[in-house]
């Protein structure tokens, strides 16, 4: 008789909040790189636009700087859900981050 670990049974997905309180849920079991690229196809936004996941707190995840091999699961507990962010490089060298889902205050009070 065979028995199934845990982690065999459990599915593993991250649910992201974007745009007019839309949400889609995503398997981290990727490669960082992978995932962002079909969050992106997902809701449609430009390839060359970097986006990365805030959890619900507004603490940035930095998948953007995770090395390009790494398995998004390493960084994302599947089953939490994360808000979609715009990263920008701004003239003096720094990152700027910019929440992609409206009405953020009705999601949650103390966001970025």
């Amino acid at each position: 008789m065979f028995e199934k670990s845990a982690s065999a049974t459990q599915t593993m997905f991250i649910k992201v909040l974007y745009g007019d309180n839309e949400e889609a849920l995503f398997n981290p079991n990727c490669r960082t790189l992978l995932l962002l690229e079909h969050i992106k196809e997902h809701v449609g936004y430009q390839s060359d636009i970097d986006i990365d996941l805030s959890d619900e707190n507004g603490f940035i995840v930095h998948l953007l700087r995770s090395p390009p091999l790494q398995y998004a699961s390493d960084l994302l507990e599947s089953r939490r859900t994360f808000i979609l962010v715009k990263v920008s490089k701004n003239e003096d060298g720094s990152e700027s981050v910019e929440p992609m889902l409206k009405n953020l205050r009705a999601k949650q009070t103390q966001c970025f």
